[in-house]
């Protein structure tokens, strides 16, 4: 009986690392691709608002895309790099 509470606690233990770990890698990966959107704005030297305008967005939803505090979907990353006339890998750049 001891062992197997011992063997569940361990189970739960090991699943719990394993999530904080995929959340982590998670989140790095969102700053990475926030950074990367960010900085292609930069370069335009759009604000967020003009942004945001082209791509039919808010312009809270592209500052929070930017502080990656939201995960844009595949067709809001297309239309930003589409609007910021970069090639959508860019914005994928060292999430390798």
């Amino acid at each position: 009986m001891h062992y197997t509470k011992l063997f569940i606690y361990y189970n739960v233990l090991i699943y719990i690392c394993q999530w904080v770990n995929i959340y982590n890698m998670k989140d790095k990966r969102l700053s990475i691709l926030a950074e990367n959107i960010f900085w292609a704005r930069r370069k335009t030297r759009y604000t967020q608002l003009k942004l945001a305008e082209l791509v039919d967005m808010s312009e809270n939803s592209i500052g929070k895309i930017e502080r990656a505090e939201q995960t844009p979907s595949a067709l809001v990353l297309y239309d930003i790099a589409k609007v910021l006339g970069v090639d959508i890998k860019d914005l994928y750049k060292g999430l390798d």
